[in-house]
């Protein structure tokens, strides 16, 4: 039970860091574009 209960909080923090990673890229090409406009 405890390996399950590391494969269920393993999997959420991973999906947590996938997650504020793909915010933090979106971010980052927003400003990008934004410099990129005249």
């Amino acid at each position: 039970m405890v390996n399950q209960d590391f494969k269920e909080f393993s999997t959420t923090e991973v999906t947590e860091a996938l997650r504020c990673t793909e915010k933090t890229l979106k971010s980052r090409n927003l400003e990008r574009q934004k410099i990129s406009r005249p």
